[in-house]
């Protein structure tokens, strides 16, 4: 047994806990016991713990019942008890057999991205080392580039997309490593956007407005989705995949623009009634605007790896509060149920702003009445 093991011994009937007595031939310090409530067990406590590597014998020398009867002997334990304490080098941890991992969780594929973009590649990891090697593939893994060579394992890496990539299939590989062994994950391909020249852009926006005339947001009507529908595609039955539970929403601009969850979603619509279901041919028609943040008023938010909470103003401008008692005269003697995560992958999404530095620059009220719709 362990030296720090308590000793439990249990009587047949309750014991004048008073006249209770024993001995050890080694003594630790700091003896002290407990009965349980029937007087029936008693449980001897140290704290200095018994000689490591050594037998220890136990005797229980007086033990009366309630009626004073002595203790008449043990029946099939041995009494006195000797046990054995194991010495400190015979000690051993469990072996942790988890075997290492990585996976990345952003980008996993299929995300558009413009050259010059700078993305936050994240990942989740197991037991693997404090130094990663990250790199880019654009022929399907066939060979890499590198773009980081053993920087800091914090889990994620904020990489800058070359504009030289513009236009390509591209893949990432995060390799943890200790120069010895390897624990690593590759992406599924995403996308980089093709980046025109200006001219081109100029000549591209002319043919649009001479082949597209009318009122903004008529290509999506055509296609039978107004302004201000919302849409997705229809239930695949499959739920290992996540496409189907996109939900878009479709702006004058006429783009679709996605919530990136249901939190975000519920502080602009109360419930889906109104969600239209389309084709992969009209869902593939409209083009892909940009992610859709928390309506302005409603909740205060905070990245997942900061502590600062913001408000959210205008425009998806964060500004920081500064306060508990701003943010008490803010959102009441509750606001830290009214903070939301945002995770760190969605950062570029919203505009750090001027901090709040009295309650009377924001008025959430006021702040949601302005944006009643998601993107104009």
């Amino acid at each position: 047994m362990s030296a720090s093991v308590d000793v439990v011994v249990t009587f047949s009937e309750p014991i004048t806990t008073g006249s209770f007595a024993y001995t050890f031939n080694r003594t630790p310090t700091g003896l002290s016991v407990a009965w349980n409530g029937t007087s029936e067990t008693a449980t001897i406590s140290h704290s200095g713990g018994f000689d490591s590597g050594q037998d220890i014998t136990f005797t229980v020398t007086v033990a009366p019942d309630v009626s004073l009867n002595a203790l008449a002997g043990a029946f099939g334990v041995t009494h006195p008890a000797t046990f054995a304490v194991q010495s400190s080098s015979s000690r051993r941890t469990p072996e942790d057999t988890t075997p290492a991992s990585l996976t990345i969780v952003y980008p996993n594929g299929g995300e558009l991205f413009d050259g010059g973009e700078r993305v936050s590649l994240v990942w989740t990891q197991v037991k693997t080392a404090g130094r990663v090697n990250v790199s880019f593939s654009t022929n399907e893994g066939e060979s890499w580039e590198d773009v980081a060579i053993l920087v800091q394992n914090t889990g994620a890496y904020l990489w800058t997309i070359p504009t030289s990539l513009s236009g390509e299939d591209v893949m990432i590989k995060v390799v943890a490593t200790d120069l010895v062994t390897e624990v690593g994950d590759t992406t599924e391909v995403f996308f980089i956007e093709h980046e025109d020249t200006i001219e081109e852009q100029e000549e591209d926006e002319e043919v649009l407005e001479e082949e597209q005339p009318g009122e903004a947001g008529s290509g999506t009507q055509e296609l039978g989705v107004a302004v201000g529908s919302l849409i997705k595609l229809a239930d695949d039955g499959n739920p290992a995949t996540f496409v189907d539970a996109s939900v878009y929403f479709v702006s004058s601009d006429g783009k679709k623009h996605t919530f990136p969850s249901e939190t975000i979603f519920r502080t602009w619509f109360t419930d889906f009634s109104s969600l239209q279901t389309v084709s992969a041919e009209t869902l593939a028609a409209i083009p892909l605007g940009r992610n859709i943040t928390f309506r302005p008023g409603v909740f205060m938010v905070k990245f997942t790896t900061s502590n600062k909470v913001y408000v959210i103003d205008r425009d998806q401008v964060l500004r920081w509060v500064q306060t508990e008692e701003i943010a008490t005269a803010l959102y009441g003697m509750f606001w830290n149920t009214l903070v939301r995560d945002i995770p760190d992958v969605f950062y570029k999404n919203y505009v750090i702003g001027t901090p709040i530095e009295t309650s009377n620059e924001y008025n959430s009220t006021e702040i949601m009445e302005e944006n009643t719709v998601p993107v104009e």
